[in-house]
C-alpha cells in the first residue's frame, strides 16, 4: 500500500507536464484538481497521477490515477492535520501457469487473468506513543493480505455495508 503511494514514493514534478482538470470544494477550502501526464519516459496513461490540492493550505486531500485503479483519500484530524483515511487498489494481471498447475486447474492455457481488489478504511487514529507498539517493522516489507488481523465481532456487529454494486451483484451470481 505504501509502495505505490505517489505522495510516499514522491513525485519528481520536473517529470511531468501538469494540467488543470477541474475544481472543487472540502471542509470550507477550494481544491483544485491536477493531472501529471509523464514526459520523460514511455507513456502509460492509466498511471498518471491526479492530485486534489487545497489553494490555501497547498495540502494535498486525495491521489488517484487516471484509470482510477489507486485511490487514496486523506482527512483533517483534530489538530488540523492529515491522515490516510481511505485506500483502494484494484489491478488485473496475467501470470505464468506451470505444468502442474495446469494440470490441477485442468487447463492447457499458458497464462491465467488473475485480479486483486485491497480496500483500506481508518475507523480512528492513536497518537499516544505509550500504546504504539513499534517493534513490528516488518509490517512495511509484508503484502497488506500477509497482515494478520485479529477478528473483532464489535466492529462487524455495528458494520454497515454500502448499497450494492453492479460489481458486488455480478460476483452474487457467480
Amino acid at each position: 500500500m505504501t509502495k505505490i503511494d505517489p505522495l510516499r514514493r514522491g513525485i519528481n514534478i520536473k517529470d511531468y507536464d501538469w494540467f488543470k482538470i477541474g475544481d472543487t470544494s472540502y471542509d470550507g477550502e477550494g481544491i483544485v484538481i491536477i493531472r501529471g501526464k509523464i514526459n520523460t519516459r514511455k507513456r502509460q496513461p492509466y498511471l498518471d497521477p491526479i492530485l486534489y490540492i487545497g489553494v490555501d493550505s497547498y495540502k494535498v486531500y486525495k491521489t488517484t490515477n487516471a484509470s482510477d485503479t489507486v485511490v487514496y483519500i486523506y482527512k483533517k484530524n483534530d489538530d488540523g492535520k492529515l491522515y490516510l483515511s481511505y485506500h483502494n487498489h484494484y489491478t488485473r494481471r496475467f501470470q505464468d501457469l506451470t505444468e502442474e498447475h495446469q494440470k490441477t486447474l485442468k487447463t492447457t492455457n499458458a497464462q491465467i487473468k488473475l485480479s486483486k481488489r485491497n480496500e483500506v478504511i481508518v475507523l480512528g487514529i492513536e497518537t499516544d506513543k505509550k500504546k504504539i507498539d513499534v517493534s513490528f517493522t516488518d509490517v512495511y516489507r509484508m503484502k497488506m493480505e500477509e497482515i494478520k488481523v485479529k477478528y473483532n465481532a464489535e466492529f462487524w456487529d455495528n458494520f454497515n455495508l454500502p448499497p450494492p454494486t453492479e460489481y458486488y451483484k455480478k460476483v452474487l451470481k457467480n
